[in-house]
């Protein structure tokens, strides 16, 4: 019996914490304890990200390659099922790419890997996520779409990225598309910062042309070149400043690694004197 939630909320308890977003790297005891384990704690409110609970056997969960849109649509019903049953109104989730790493290859160098067609890849992006939300809306639950990172490394010479949601073009391609025109977001801004960078765009106009979609932020800082997810600072608000003006904001979910409760608790209230939403 995995206790590392129980142990997670011990924390969160002491440190004032009333939101939790559970993702990958949370281990669990499977689907059924791990409801068992969430509904004991119904003082706090639970958030699930993309591939929590993380499946004892790894796969890339990407639902814009025909090699796992599959399988990774079997694995987002049965998370948004348990949405459901928690009562947890909105689970997000990767926009997903038009190539099929293997899931070693994740966070590594993926740009020796042969994309499909990014016009298939976008069609059955959205297909999928049409079919995906119409499945949701049975268990009250909404989908976030979460913006992808193309780091320095992961470049595409010469050819449309493969990483779908990741910069204005993409935008641009959906803006007269029905779905996208409701479709909601989680925002990445660590993701965001590193894309802009590495594909050369405005992060302003990037925010305002999602502004009114977003319903969560992850937040982290990096160097523009690596999404590290580094310690926010005054200067990550003054970068990402447009974002207190997102009128449909319900969660900043701090998206830190490697950093010490007191340090955790510093930027509870960097973010509190800088932002009203956590």
């Amino acid at each position: 019996m995995c206790n590392e939630i129980d142990e997670i909320v011990s924390i969160a308890r002491k440190i004032g914490i009333e939101t939790i977003e559970l993702s990958a790297n949370v281990k669990h005891n499977g689907r059924a304890g791990l409801i068992k384990t969430l509904i004991k704690y119904s003082d706090l409110n639970f958030l699930i990200h993309h591939y929590f609970p993380a499946p004892h056997a790894p796969f890339v969960c990407n639902i814009a390659h025909p090699a796992t849109v599959e399988k990774s649509c079997e694995f987002i019903q049965e998370n948004i099922k348990m949405c459901g049953i928690l009562g947890i109104p909105y689970y997000s989730l990767h926009a997903g790419y038009g190539i099929n790493p293997k899931a070693t290859q994740l966070g590594e160098d993926q740009s020796h890997l042969i994309p499909i067609p990014y016009e298939q890849s976008l069609t059955l992006f959205v297909d999928t996520a049409i079919k995906l939300e119409k499945f949701a809306d049975q268990f009250k639950v909404k989908l976030l779409w979460e913006n992808n990172v193309v780091a320095f490394v992961n470049q595409f010479k010469d050819i449309r990225t493969p990483y779908l949601f990741s910069d204005i073009k993409f935008l641009e391609e959906l803006e007269n598309d029905s779905w996208w025109e409701n479709a909601l977001v989680l925002l990445d801004i660590g993701h965001l910062k590193v894309s802009a960078n590495t594909l050369k765009f405005s992060i302003d106009e990037f925010m305002e042309r999602i502004s009114q979609k977003v319903v969560h932020i992850h937040a982290s800082d990096n160097d523009g070149l690596v999404d590290n997810n580094q310690p926010l600072t005054n200067e990550t608000f003054v970068l990402f400043n447009k974002f207190k003006t997102f009128n449909n904001l319900k969660y900043l979910i701090l998206e830190v690694s490697q950093i010490s409760l007191t340090k955790i608790q510093e930027q509870i209230t960097l973010v509190r004197n800088n932002f009203a939403v956590v």
